[in-house]
């Protein structure tokens, strides 16, 4: 190890009565290991302990890893954590999913303790000097978990903006319910969710409006409109104008 501190290991597991064998050897070869069986009070130890990795379960009750780890890649104090996902999923998209996240393995349960304590060494021998020499300004410590939720919820909209999740899917992909997300949406941005999405799939459809090469039929459907002619009214309520009109205003200006 680069360091001469013990490795601290936080392990989020809401099982914790088959991860004794693990922790011991853990122990036995030098880790400084802290657990939790909860999702939402490991995401909060998180922060506490600043761990050099952590080890999570996909599927935990009160809130998924994914979420857990959406949430861990918005905060300045914890995106650089490595997570190893703890999972006995065979599906490819969940797997997907958490590598696209920045999760940077999967340990299929059931598993060998040697097994899962071999790849957290080798990703702590990979990271642990660069996170150990970096650190954090004022500014980036102030962020709170309101603007942490609130940037993974932006993050889920913008990559999914022409087929955005519900309000309460989006919600509890950040770890939270819907209710506390509205209110997140209105004290940080001053409008709603659904407010939000217009907008965005507005301003999306004035940049591919600009490519004459796009049609109004394919920019209608990027920005998440049923058909043509329902994108063409609710742009010309926004604009004043078609998007025919508005592409050639555009062209006439370039």
């Amino acid at each position: 190890m680069h360091s001469a501190r013990a490795p601290r290991v936080l392990l989020i597991d809401d099982q914790p009565e088959g991860l004794g064998p693990l922790v011991r050897l853990m122990h036995s070869q030098g880790f400084q290991v802290f657990q939790s069986n909860s999702a939402r009070i490991g995401y909060q130890r998180a922060h506490a302990v600043t761990p050099d990795l952590i080890l999570l379960d996909l599927y935990m009750p009160e809130m998924d890893g994914l979420a857990v780890l959406r949430l861990l890649r918005e905060s300045p104090e914890t995106r650089e954590i490595p997570v190893i996902f703890l999972s006995s999923t065979s599906s490819i998209d969940d797997r997907l999913s958490g590598f696209e996240l920045g999760a940077v393995d999967f340990v299929s349960k059931p598993y060998m303790p040697e097994e899962v304590v071999a790849r957290v060494r080798v990703h702590l021998g990979r990271t642990l000097q660069v996170t150990d020499s970096k650190g954090l300004t004022d500014t980036d410590t102030n962020l709170c978990q309101d603007e942490v939720m609130l940037q993974a919820a932006l993050r889920i909209l913008e990559s999914r903006l022409s087929d955005p999740p519900s309000v309460m899917e989006l919600a509890r992909s950040v770890g939270t319910h819907d209710k506390r997300l509205l209110r997140i949406f209105r004290a940080q941005l001053g409008t709603t969710v659904s407010a939000y999405i217009r907008q965005s799939r507005m301003e999306l459809a004035r940049r591919l409006l600009r490519n004459d090469s796009i049609s109004i039929e394919e920019v209608a459907a990027q920005s998440g409109f049923r058909n043509a002619a329902n994108f063409s009214t609710s742009f010309r309520r926004e604009e004043g104008l078609s998007p025919r009109q508005y592409r050639q205003r555009c062209l006439a200006e370039s």
